[in-house]
């Protein structure tokens, strides 16, 4: 069957949505009484660059959304609010109608009855679109605020004063040898043996200080305590911990709601409470990476080790 056939011309000419019914309008084309094939191939087309062109810049938008939560994960111990997911929902939703909208056409072309038309499913992806960027584009607060930047690029434009010397309360000769790979370091103004004293210094900062109980830290101002680069801790992070800034942070974060949780000094404070304390500023986030790391909830985790509770779970 040819997809330049009347029925093919009739739906996409003479459709409510594209085009006007009266037949004293300019735009009207009987296709019963003439011949529209020439028209017909070129409005075919034109679907055709519209389903093109909407694929092409929804793959181009979440191939750059995925970077920018790599990045992000590299700067952040908290992605709320600024991990961007509703416009990758945004650009989901387009997809999916799309997708839908191509399968309904082709399907009434290829004699397929049904209601579904692909003109009404490709104009919702839009609407939807602008829905989700005036609920959360307009409230979308900044990934980078000024101070950061300012912090950052000041850091950066010291980056090659940096010296790493032990402080009083690192050890050299217990400073642990580097176990990664020296390729790592061949492209980066971080030396391997200043990796391995800032990832010590990092260690007893952690141990001593414990600011991953802070919920909003950013390695920024982790890196301001340490007094080097922001781009240094964040490879020594990856090069030793081999994790992100984010998953890092959020590591020794559940180490500490695990011992609360079996404290019995603090078995009065509900599980909630456990992960506000132990630096998650929300409990879904708390859950999530808690069950992700011990494959159990919180309560479970608490019950399976038979620690008492004060207060039921909120």
């Amino acid at each position: 069957m040819s997809p330049f056939n009347h029925e093919w011309c009739t739906y996409y000419l003479n459709s409510g949505v594209q085009q006007p019914l009266d037949p004293q309008s300019v735009f009207y084309f009987d296709c019963a009484h003439i011949d529209c094939t020439e028209l017909q191939k070129h409005r075919f087309w034109h679907k055709v660059a519209a389903w093109v062109s909407i694929f092409s810049y929804t793959f181009i938008s979440l191939r750059w959304l995925h970077p920018h939560r790599e990045n992000i994960k590299a700067r952040f111990s908290t992605l709320d609010g600024i991990d961007l997911r509703w416009l990758q929902s945004a650009a989901w939703s387009l997809l999916t109608l799309t997708v839908i909208a191509i399968f309904a056409d082709l399907s009434r072309e290829f004699g397929l009855r049904h209601t579904i038309r692909g003109g009404h499913l490709q104009a919702l992806g839009p609407f939807i679109s602008i829905f989700l960027f005036a609920k959360y584009g307009i409230y979308q607060k900044k990934v980078y605020s000024d101070a950061d930047i300012a912090r950052e690029e000041g850091c950066e434009d010291n980056s090659s004063q940096d010296v790493l010397k032990p402080n009083s309360q690192t050890n050299v000769n217990h400073v642990r040898a580097n176990q990664t790979d020296k390729k790592k370091y061949q492209t980066s103004s971080l030396t391997e043996s200043c990796a391995s004293i800032l990832w010590q210094q990092l260690q007893d900062v952690m141990q001593q200080e414990q600011p991953y109980l802070e919920p909003g830290l950013k390695i920024s101002s982790l890196a301001t305590r340490l007094n080097v680069s922001v781009n240094h801790l964040s490879e020594t992070i990856n090069g030793y911990a081999k994790l992100s800034f984010y998953d890092y942070i959020n590591a020794l974060r559940i180490e500490e709601a695990s011992r609360l949780l079996l404290s019995h000094l603090e078995s009065h404070l509900s599980v909630t409470d456990i992960g506000y304390q132990a630096g998650f500023n929300s409990s879904s986030t708390f859950y999530t990476h808690f069950k992700k790391s011990t494959g159990c909830t919180p309560r479970q985790y608490r019950e399976q080790h038979g620690a008492t509770t004060g207060s039921a779970d909120s």
